[in-house]
């Protein structure tokens, strides 16, 4: 039995020095809507998209960005709506930093291939969200703050 007590005890005392991350902090963020500018170099030029609508939400363990109404360059015909899902996140003091490489990003639900995504890397801290990537040889990056929370 002391023995028993004795091993219950050493339990406690390693259960009691793992460092833990505050619930809240973890838990914290469930999504949220941001607007800004969507910046995309094209011929060596640089081309803003003001006004851009980004919803960040929280699917499966991973984080899905809902990209809205975008040309992405003054010779797109219409504005499309674009998702990249399965992007890895961790929160750490505060701030929810993501990346991804090699993801298929979707128009609608269908995999535009053609223009995978690769050097994903962003963060969301307070209000502000912000994350650069490359859409095939595209590079992209977003600057906006939160307009509303996740729904």
């Amino acid at each position: 039995m002391k023995r028993y007590l004795s091993l219950f005890c050493l339990c406690l005392l390693f259960a009691g020095c793992e460092k833990e991350t505050p619930a809240s902090e973890a838990s914290s963020f469930e999504g949220a809507s941001y607007r800004g500018t969507v910046s995309v170099i094209y011929n060596d030029e640089t081309m803003d998209n003001p006004d851009i609508l980004v919803d960040v939400t929280l699917v499966n363990g991973t984080i899905t960005l809902d990209i809205h109404e975008i040309k992405f360059v003054p010779q797109m015909p219409v504005t499309v709506d674009v998702s990249v899902p399965g992007i890895a996140y961790e929160m750490k003091d505060g701030r929810l930093n993501f990346s991804g490489d090699g993801i298929v990003p979707l128009s609608g639900v269908v995999p535009v291939e053609r223009y995978r995504v690769s050097d994903l890397s962003g963060y969301i801290q307070g209000e502000v969200c912000h994350f650069s990537l490359c859409f095939g040889s595209y590079p992209t990056e977003f600057n906006g703050v939160q307009i509303a929370p996740a729904v």
